[in-house]
């Protein structure tokens, strides 16, 4: 969230958040690298380059080539991103590439807590919000979805 918030600060659209382009630092942390298909959001011809983006992870409205994507669309590919890490499996499994796109624009949103049940039901809450099929019904921006985890992380007690 915190690496989405950046960006979206300097109006910058990653485009590729997915599992392999997160890398851990020595303290633990968190770091989203490869900027290779990152654009200046106000950048008019974001939709002209066609689909970008991994079929797994990509949005709705990146796959439909709408002309308001936004940074929400980057929320979206985050939450399959926690989808694949929280339950080993893409939301939308497929054995082609039209498969895996046709998952992401008609088939319901998965429930994490369906593949794993062990999920808490507020991290279970955070990823479906992430992958609503509709960018509006999404977390408005990654600071909204860095204070919910923030607060849900003050609510949970220690172990």
């Amino acid at each position: 969230a915190n690496a989405l918030i950046f960006a979206r600060k300097k109006g910058i659209l990653h485009r590729d958040v997915k599992p392999d382009n997160l890398m851990l630092a020595e303290d633990g942390s968190a770091k989203l690298c490869d900027l290779g298909l990152a654009k200046k959001s106000e950048h008019g011809d974001l939709m002209n380059q066609g689909i970008i983006g991994t079929p797994h992870f990509i949005s709705p409205e990146a796959i439909r080539r709408r002309p308001d994507i936004d940074h929400r669309t980057d929320l979206y590919s985050l939450g399959c991103t926690f989808y694949r890490i929280l339950t080993g499996k893409n939301p939308y499994p497929g054995t082609t590439v039209k498969e895996i796109l046709l998952g992401h624009l008609n088939k319901p949103v998965p429930r994490v807590s369906a593949t794993n049940p062990d999920i808490p039901k507020d991290l279970d809450d955070i990823v479906y919000n992430l992958m609503q099929k509709e960018a509006d019904k999404r977390f408005a921006t990654p600071e909204e979805l860095a204070r919910i985890t923030e607060c849900n992380a003050a609510l949970t007690p220690a172990p």
